[in-house]
């Protein structure tokens, strides 16, 4: 028998290990397995004790400790319930809702055709006096405008640009891409004379195939006029103090027009009955119902206000 290296033991010396060969099995004492260094069993045991010295700030926390972490109560959940459906006995309705404002894709008469397909190459003027010849006596509908408003738009002269001159009741144009094709499209407004003077006719237009096409006209009273994205937002003042109406226009590819998408009422300020100070962002309330055919006051965005 020959001992071989750290102290292994073989029956034989031809039988010593080497490279490659592997050892039979000893015959002599085995060397026990080494011990696990000091610093290896100070981390096991550090590894152990540390959730005893973490649970319990956990836990205190968890009772509630008043410190500024602690974990408090939201309220009590509110239970979700499905929608109670009021006298289902009744007969559903058959005949359309009167609409706020009735959508209407109509090419201006009067307008030649624009080869550059660019809706800046057509005169702002020119088209509001295309439409006030071809609606001549209308009082009411889409075209309508006051006796007035009518006469000064037809003395009204544009500069080289194609702005109207001052003392014109045509707004400077407003050109936004309201349809979702990339290119802009026209937005007119026209301050309404006499009794109507709060009211400005609200009108938007765009090129189908190099034809100029009307996609919204409608009368409004507004607090401001904006573009949001693709959508024309009016605010309007209501008949109660500190409450104001947000409406909102929007294309629909189905009627090729811009289409009425709703409206809400807006806390804006304290209600002079209330006597307080409203604070923060605008609150929606309940709108009421509309009354059948006339639209609600809505508001819209374009970056143009009401005001002279």
């Amino acid at each position: 028998m020959s001992t071989g290296p750290a102290g292994t033991s073989y029956a034989d010396p031809a039988e010593t290990p080497y490279a490659g060969a592997a050892p039979t099995a000893p015959t002599g004492p085995v060397r026990s397995p080494r011990p696990p260094r000091q610093g290896a069993r100070r981390r096991f045991l550090l590894a152990a004790l540390l959730p005893l010295t973490v649970l319990p700030g956990a836990a205190l926390c968890l009772s509630g400790c008043g410190s500024p972490a602690e974990v408090r109560s939201a309220g009590p959940t509110v239970t979700a319930s499905a929608p109670a459906r009021l006298w289902p006995e009744r007969k559903a309705a058959t005949v359309p809702a009167a609409p706020h404002v009735e959508p209407n894709a109509d090419p201006v008469p009067g307008v030649a055709t624009v080869a550059s397909g660019n809706i800046r190459d057509v005169r702002p003027l020119d088209v509001v006096k295309a439409e006030v010849k071809a609606s001549a006596g209308q009082v009411s509908g889409a075209d309508a405008l006051d006796e007035e408003t009518r006469r000064r738009i037809g003395r009204c002269t544009a500069d080289a640009s194609g702005a109207p001159a001052a003392g014109c009741p045509l707004r400077p144009a407003q050109y936004h891409d309201l349809t979702g094709d990339g290119r802009d499209d026209l937005i007119l407004g026209i301050d309404l004379s006499g009794e109507f003077g709060a009211q400005l006719s609200l009108r938007a237009y765009t090129l189908d195939h190099g034809r100029l096409t009307r996609i919204l006209s409608t009368v409004v009273t507004p607090l401001s006029i904006e573009v949001a994205g693709r959508d024309l937002i009016v605010r309007e003042p209501t008949v109660q103090a500190g409450y104001e109406t947000r409406s909102i226009f929007g294309w629909d590819e189905d009627q090729r027009a811009l289409a009425f998408r709703g409206d809400e009422v807006r806390k804006v300020g304290p209600s002079p009955s209330s006597g307080t100070t409203a604070g923060g962002p605008p609150e929606p309330v309940p709108t009421a119902p509309p009354s059948p055919g006339r639209r609600s006051p809505a508001p819209v965005p374009v970056g143009v206000g009401a005001g002279r």
